[in-house]
């Protein structure tokens, strides 16, 4: 039998024979055989919204693969939901979860030795985990997204589904009713999807498209659209015109393309937690640390050019409609590596010289698809709401002369800044991220007395109890890698803020993270940690904090007396973390200045 029968080296040979009976057991014929293998994760679960439509989108890429001459395997892996999680203790195991998806990867490709995999996925954590694994293994690859979820609309405006949570403030200040809440949480997620806003899973969506990873076009495309799965079926192409090329992961995923993902990462606003990913997928492809300080000279330079939920009002179907990621890079054209290669196999300068706008066309099937697929009785009232909204972009651009409501031109940015930045100051010396284009411009300044909580439930009792007052930062520690452990979302303290009626006129920063839907004065990462000792974990109530967003400082208003003996009295919290992959997580992960990798 000839050696060069079958394309994947482990089917070669007397050596192979074995491993050929076993994929005969499965169906597969000896002309699937001898065709690249392509491994095919599809993290696929009912049970994660952003993940229940992916086995359509299966059938897509399977056909695309064998279309273009290889043989389709599927794989999964988990996929947990970060709505599901947060508020229990299920959100330890999130960002915990980026590592088994990476490892869980690695394993399977590293085992049955894949020719080329593409990695299917939608979520917060699931994402970027995908891509490490692509970094790691540095075989061909290339990644899908599911596609973000058409908003809800409650009153004349469109929201994500975090509405819910803010509706449980309204609910308690007597805003609304319980009939009222009830309607609010029956029509907050409206179809399959990714969340409605410019989250850490839409971010992580657009980054992937950004450092070339991606199809160009295909990361906000809505989940219900055809196109979506159009893109499917070429992607499915696309892995094996990799393969047959020799195009491997880290001949894409390199700093140049790490940059571009930064550029478009202060572009867009997107979320704090993309810096943290990026950190992670830098260091997989054998690249080393990314320092904070890398993001802040970014966030200096490149200015903010899109502006979407919870930054502004537009959604990721807006977004989609004024063109996506590739109008945004060839709106930050001049700050990006032109020359970096792609899994199209052109360079990102190439691909965008091509048209990054919908025709019209196909515009209006995709929007006639989706009211179909959301089979409820407010899509109609979307469409209306959409045109509306587009009509009051009209009437602004035309008093301002800017290019566009969604998405603008350098020369006519939302901000000549980045909507991502990084502080420092004695609070978080290692740094800690904040997200400029989510804050309102009264708050870029921000001075008040702490009220400090040592966890997250505190905070939520005494927000929702009446016990933090206007003009206070709340202060969230023991919620980082190691304290939290897992470094869970501080999710619901922001959004009973505003529910409340507080988050114009509060602050809060934490060791922990925060949702790319929160938006007011928050800030996240802050590093060293209050477990290993950080100057958070000397914080009192009525102490003065400082947060200036231009100067890019964050600093405690006592002397380093004080703060020399507050730290020598210094006993660390410690909470019962049940054994198993938390504990084993909590003792190995780094800090969130490093991208909370596990090593």
């Amino acid at each position: 039998m000839s050696e060069q029968k079958y394309y994947n080296r482990l089917l070669q040979g007397d050596s192979g024979a074995l491993k050929r009976a076993l994929y005969r057991s499965m169906g597969f014929t000896d002309h699937d055989m001898e065709k690249p293998l392509i491994g095919v994760v599809n993290t696929y679960t009912n049970a994660t919204p952003g993940h229940v439509n992916l086995n359509q989108l299966y059938e897509q890429v399977q056909r695309g693969i064998e279309a273009a001459g290889g043989t389709a395997m599927s794989f999964g892996t988990i996929a947990p939901c970060d709505g599901i999680a947060e508020g229990h203790e299920g959100m330890r195991y999130i960002l915990p979860a980026r590592e088994l998806v990476t490892s869980s990867v690695e394993c399977m490709a590293r085992a049955h030795c894949f020719d080329g995999l593409v990695l299917m996925g939608s979520c917060d954590k699931i994402v970027p985990g995908l891509l490490m694994a692509a970094a790691r293994l540095d075989i061909p690859a290339i990644f899908i997204n599911g596609g973000p979820m058409y908003p809800a609309s409650w009153r004349g405006k469109h929201y994500d589904g975090n509405i819910v949570t803010e509706a449980v403030g309204w609910k308690t200040l007597g805003k609304i009713d319980e009939e009222e809440f009830a309607r609010i949480e029956r029509l907050a997620e409206p179809c399959a999807g990714s969340c409605a806003m410019l989250g850490t899973a839409n971010t992580m969506g657009c980054l992937a498209e950004a450092m070339g990873m991606s199809l160009p076009g295909s990361a906000v495309v809505p989940a219900v659209l055809a196109r979506r799965l159009q893109y499917a079926y070429q992607t499915g192409e696309a892995i094996v015109e990799l393969v047959k090329k020799g195009i491997t992961s880290r001949q894409i995923i390199t700093r140049e393309a790490i940059e571009n993902a930064i550029t478009v990462l202060m572009g867009i606003g997107g979320s704090t937690n993309g810096i943290m990913h990026l950190q992670a997928i830098h260091r997989e492809a054998g690249l080393g640390n990314l320092p904070l300080q890398t993001f802040d000279e970014f966030s200096r330079k490149v200015p903010q050019v899109a502006s979407v939920y919870p930054a502004s009002p537009y959604d990721m179907v807006d977004f989609y409609e004024a063109g996506g990621v590739p109008a945004v890079m060839k709106a930050l054209r001049g700050h990006l590596h032109g020359s970096a290669l792609t899994v199209t196999g052109r360079t990102a300068a190439e691909n965008l010289g091509t048209s990054c706008l919908p025709d019209d066309e196909a515009a209006e099937q995709d929007m006639a698809l989706a009211g179909r697929a959301a089979g409820n009785s407010d899509t109609e009232y979307l469409s209306d709401d959409r045109e509306a909204k587009r009509r009051e972009a009209a009437e602004e651009n035309a008093a301002d002369a800017n290019p566009g409501a969604v998405i603008r031109t350098a020369e006519h940015p939302f901000s000549p800044e980045g909507g991502v930045a990084v502080l420092h100051g004695n609070l978080a010396p290692d740094g800690c991220v904040i997200k400029p284009a989510a804050v309102p411009q009264d708050m870029m300044y921000f001075s008040g007395n702490a009220v400090v909580y040592d966890s997250e439930q505190e905070s939520i009792d005494a927000i929702l109890g009446g016990k933090v007052k206007p003009g206070s930062v709340v202060v969230l520690r023991y919620e980082g890698p190691k304290g939290g452990p897992g470094m869970p979302e501080m999710y619901r303290p922001m959004k009973c803020l505003e529910g409340m009626g507080l988050s114009g006129s509060c602050a809060l920063i934490t060791d922990g993270r925060f949702s790319g839907s929160n938006r007011g004065c928050f800030v996240g990462h802050i590093s060293p940690e209050a477990s290993e000792g950080g100057l958070l974990a000397a914080v009192r109530d009525g102490d003065r904090i400082e947060i200036d967003i231009p100067n890019r400082s964050i600093r405690l208003d006592i002397t380093e007396e004080e703060t020399a003996a507050r730290l020598q009295n210094w006993t660390p919290k410690t909470k019962d973390v049940k054994h198993g992959y938390l504990s084993i997580y909590q003792k190995s992960s780094k800090s969130a200045a490093e991208g909370a990798v596990v090593e």
